[in-house]
């Protein structure tokens, strides 16, 4: 949803949705002036039907740019496909058009960069993009920024200065993140392309999702003033990214423990994060202390007993304690990211302290895991690889063990929770010693 800078007067604004077929469609919507009629009258502006069967990235969301004109950004439409770097379509683009001129349905800016370049759309502002769910516009500066979800091991932020011109190449899918994906066999000008101004890694085992967020411009702290956040739907972490010159720092800043779906900005400049699970609105605020450190899945293998650790303030420091006390400043550290160890119901808390700010909150976590039985052990692919199938729910994290000993055990995971009553995982063996191995599942 948008509303024009005239809307106060004219009462209309503009909307973008899916349909049930697949469909994108923008309409302006109007409150009729007459007295005793209630219902929006819907205009159609642009409708694109989904590329082909697969029903993946054609979200996106619209916004009026400093400029007046209203942008909207569209997902690639199908996956391991170059539609993102044609020009002859509306897919893996930003769009940029005049809703406000009176033309039908809509008018061209005159320096959109493919104006008067058949067969080019000119409604590209633009392109290489994967999966753009959300962008926003500094209120001030008038900056674009881009949230663009990755397929396999990045997840960017893409950045446009204002008053500069468009057809800026964001990359996908030669490029995700800032690394080769997806490269054409006759190559391409890396020069000729933008890269993002900042990535995360996406974790192996665990999915991520960059939900671009708002450059704060609010009242209320003059140390968030100037940075712009950005979250991840699956982990719930949230970033802060500030712009210092032609350069960009970039550093963890909260952990929401919700999936986050979208920001929002009042018009105040405060900022607000949608949990969709939860289904609640929240504000941000700046507690004035240290952040609070936060636990999260391995990205490698673990013997189950392990948990991970981060800071959300950069310049903190992490202690920890095993023993249910609250940490104080004399006990352990842990570099953000690093492993903490426990037995089988041990409590671990975590507590950050850094020069300027009172310390953080105490964050727990409980160690629990437990080994579920296997009920099947098949040998598949002409002896070089078992299927291994067990039953019980599993509602966390968990791994596979094997074992010639039923001491040393080597472990494959750790892997994310399923759905499903009953599990099977694939193992390459040596067939060899295939007739000789020991299996569990741990869970944790």
């Amino acid at each position: 949803m948008a509303f024009p800078p005239g809307f106060a007067s004219n009462g209309w604004f503009y909307v973008c949705y899916t349909s049930t077929g697949h469909v994108w469609t923008l309409s302006r919507l109007t409150q009729p002036r007459a007295v005793g009629i209630s219902e929006l009258l819907e205009t159609k502006l642009l409708s694109i039907p989904q590329p082909g069967d697969e029903v993946v990235h054609f979200g996106g969301q619209i916004a009026f740019g400093p400029d007046g004109f209203l942008y909207a950004s569209r997902g690639e439409g199908a996956s391991r496909t170059n539609l993102a770097q044609a020009l002859t379509n509306l897919w893996g683009k930003i769009l940029r058009i005049d809703v406000e001129s009176g033309q039908q349905p809509y008018g061209i800016p005159a320096d959109n960069p493919f104006v008067n370049q058949p067969p080019f759309r000119p409604e590209i502002w633009a392109f290489g993009l994967r999966n753009p769910w959300r962008f926003s516009f500094d209120r001030v500066a008038g900056d674009l920024y881009i949230g663009d979800v990755g397929r396999l091991g990045w997840e960017e932020v893409d950045f446009q200065p204002a008053l500069t011109p468009g057809g800026r190449n964001f990359g996908w899918p030669w490029r995700e993140g800032a690394h080769e994906f997806d490269a054409p066999l006759s190559g391409y000008d890396i020069n000729q392309l933008t890269e993002p101004v900042a990535e995360y890694h996406r974790c192996p085992i665990n999915p991520a999702a960059v939900i671009s967020g708002y450059l704060y411009r609010g009242p209320s702290s003059e140390r968030l003033d100037g940075v712009y956040f950005y979250g991840d739907y699956f982990d719930g972490r949230v970033w802060g990214l500030k712009k210092d010159g032609s350069n960009f720092a970039h550093a963890e800043l909260a952990y929401s423990g919700m999936n986050i779906s979208s920001f929002g900005e009042d018009e105040a400049g405060h900022i607000y994060v949608a949990g969709l699970s939860s289904g609640k609105i929240y504000r941000l605020e700046d507690s004035g202390r240290t952040g609070r450190p936060y636990f999260g899945a391995p990205c490698s293998a673990s013997q189950g007993q392990n948990v991970r650790v981060y800071a959300t303030s950069p310049d903190s420091v992490i202690h920890y304690t095993a023993d249910d006390r609250d940490p104080v400043e004399t006990d352990p550290v842990v570099e953000s990211g690093g492993n903490l160890t426990g037995t089988n119901g041990t409590v671990l808390k975590v507590r950050a302290y850094s020069a300027n700010r009172p310390p953080s909150e105490t964050r727990s976590i409980a160690i629990t895991f437990e080994v579920l039985a296997i009920i099947d052990f098949e040998l598949i692919d002409n002896g070089n690889a078992l299927r291994l199938t067990w039953f019980g729910t599993i509602d966390a994290n968990y791994e596979v063990q094997t074992s010639e000993n039923l001491s040393n055990w080597t472990v494959t995971g750790p892997y994310q929770r399923g759905l499903n009553d009953t599990l099977s995982f694939i193992q390459p063996v040596n067939r060899s010693q295939a007739n000789q191995r020991y299996c569990r599942v741990i869970r944790w």
